[in-house]
């Protein structure tokens, strides 16, 4: 699989470190679990086979104890539509011990759905999306 999607990801601001914390396990919709490490700011989900398959960067420690959201993140094209992000999203929380909130930054239109979706979820209020494109 071509890794292009990382050299996006990472000019998005992703922090793709090889070593980590590990911080715990998810699952995806189809039932196959990840690994998930933490360090340098940034979730790492790796497959059984350690292949890198998603990824998740926090902002600065001042920032996120104000506003916790993230600050960057990517799913390896092949494991989209999987659930990977919501999940890891869930270990963040758990792992931080907070609730996430959508970036103050520019939203796409599937970023949108999800945050209406994991709202929904909960019985929170849809956030406001000031940048939407």
């Amino acid at each position: 699989m071509d890794d292009r999607w990382l050299a996006e990801a990472r000019l998005l601001g992703c922090v793709a470190d090889a070593a980590g914390e590990v911080v715990g396990e998810i699952t995806d919709r189809h039932g196959a679990e990840y690994a998930v490490t933490f360090g340098d700011r940034t979730y790492v989900v790796r497959d059984a086979a350690g292949v890198l398959v998603g990824i998740a960067t926090l902002p600065e420690s001042g920032i996120f104890s104000s506003v916790p959201f993230v600050r960057a993140n990517a799913t390896r094209p092949d494991h989209r539509r999987r659930g990977i992000q919501a999940a890891l999203y869930d270990a963040i929380e758990r792992h931080q011990d907070c609730t996430l909130r959508p970036s103050p930054g520019w939203h796409s239109q599937a970023d949108v759905e999800f945050w209406r979706r994991r709202t929904a979820r909960r019985g929170e209020p849809m956030p406001v999306l000031s940048h939407v494109w």
